[in-house]
């Protein structure tokens, strides 16, 4: 099976509420990929409507400040269906900043 890398989606910032882009040319069966970072761990996302938890882990040392502390870091992942568009909103309880975006797949060949 092939796996073939697809467009990056714009960036979404914020602190508790993000609305992330869906990037064009999206087709039925590409893997989407959204990856969220964030501040402080614990307080990860909730799972996006139509999304699948992948994987979420946290770490870091230091104090919790700019640029320094333990973050957060989640992926998840969707098959897309082809009528995906606009924006996705993903929501983290007590984070103060975070950052994500979508990376497309097309879609593997056995």
């Amino acid at each position: 099976m092939t796996i073939a890398f697809g467009v990056t989606g714009s960036a979404a910032v914020g602190t508790t509420s993000l609305s992330v882009p869906l990037p064009s040319g999206i087709v039925a069966g590409n893997l989407l990929f959204l990856g969220v970072a964030n501040k402080y761990p614990g307080n990860g996302p909730d799972t996006p409507s139509g999304y699948t938890l992948v994987g979420q882990t946290s770490g870091g040392a230091g104090s919790n400040g700019a640029d320094s502390g333990p973050t957060s870091a989640t992926m998840f992942l969707r098959v897309a269906d082809g009528t995906e568009s606009g924006n996705v909103a993903v929501t983290l309880t007590g984070a103060n900043s975070a950052v994500t975006r979508h990376t497309p797949a097309p879609t593997p060949k056995p």
